[in-house]
């Protein structure tokens, strides 16, 4: 018998034409989906994202969308677009208005949920062309797998790290009910995480109260990474949440895309085949940086003007 052909599917390909394939050698799975190709070409006109808004000009946001070049099975990938404001980001929009973005989260993470063949739910953002962003009008999306992702399936734990509070020297910011510190192995120099002090599995599970303060503190770690260098910082964001594995605890988890320098991070060969991250800073000093900003609460911040956007987005 011949050997096994590594990356065979392990579902037929759909209507349209994506498939779930399995490397047999590392079990790394990949969709595969031809049609995304074209996106970029799609975007280079009038930002898509406006056009929502124009054909309903009483809204302002947020609006959950379809994504049109779906990299998974339709119906299971969506774009958040935050507000009418081309420009308007999480570290630009109103409290009240972030807040309601987040509930929007919440609320479309409870409808995919309820196809009990939806696995894990991911909602994440890239923000910038550096971070692999296609269209400029600030967004995230919502992708819904049929498994769990590998690097998600942490194992439930009832007394987790999170309960614990973040070493002093790490945190960045807290409020009576959010957390915000500087992991101490991050991905990146600037990293942040986010994460309720109560244990919470999912975004649908937050008090009132938790998810005003998870908005205020969104808010405040975004512009913390604008000010380090009075630029927009491209990032990835996303949100790790559980929707019925257990006890596990919510954050949302910001990966800076700038180094020490303020020069664009570039991963390289050692990190994609090891999974290990080379930094070159320590979590600690990332972490006293941060605080600075909010010791001189009255610097001038990138997210107050349009200081950088076109530049960042360009």
């Amino acid at each position: 018998m011949g050997p096994k052909s590594a990356g065979r599917p392990n579902r037929a390909m759909d209507e349209n034409g994506i498939t779930l394939l399995v490397d047999e050698i590392t079990g790394r799975k990949r969709y595969s989906a031809p049609g995304r190709a074209n996106r970029r070409a799609a975007a280079s006109g009038i930002c898509p994202f406006c056009k929502w808004y124009a054909s309903d000009p009483s809204c302002d946001g947020p609006i959950i969308h379809p994504n049109d070049w779906p990299p998974i099975r339709p119906g299971n990938c969506f774009v958040v677009t935050y507000s009418a404001d081309h420009f308007d980001d999480l570290a630009d929009l109103p409290e009240a208005k972030l807040l309601r973005v987040i509930e929007s989260w919440a609320e479309k993470t409870n409808e995919i949920a309820a196809d009990k063949s939806n696995k894990s739910i991911v909602i994440f953002e890239n923000r910038g062309r550096l971070a692999g962003a296609t269209v400029d009008h600030p967004h995230s999306q919502i992708f819904a797998f049929p498994f769990v992702p590998q690097v998600l399936a942490n194992p439930n734990r009832c007394e987790c790290d999170f309960c614990r509070d973040p070493l002093p020297e790490l945190r960045v910011y807290q409020t009576e009910r959010v957390n915000c510190f500087v992991p101490l192995a991050g991905m990146s120099p600037f990293s942040i995480r986010v994460a309720p002090v109560r244990h919470v599995g999912a975004l649908s599970a937050l008090l009132a109260e938790e998810r005003t303060e998870l908005a205020r503190a969104t808010r405040v770690v975004t512009r913390m990474l604008d000010a380090l260098f009075q630029q927009k910082m491209p990032y990835y964001m996303w949100i790790k949440q559980s929707i019925d594995r257990g006890d596990e605890h919510l954050y949302v988890e910001f990966v800076g895309l700038l180094d020490p320098r303020g020069i664009p991070i570039r991963y390289g060969a050692a990190e994609a085949a090891t999974g290990v991250y080379f930094i070159p800073h320590s979590s600690r000093e990332a972490a006293r940086q941060l605080r600075e900003w909010t010791i001189r609460q009255d610097a001038p911040l990138v997210s107050e003007g349009r200081l950088n956007r076109r530049e960042f987005l360009t």
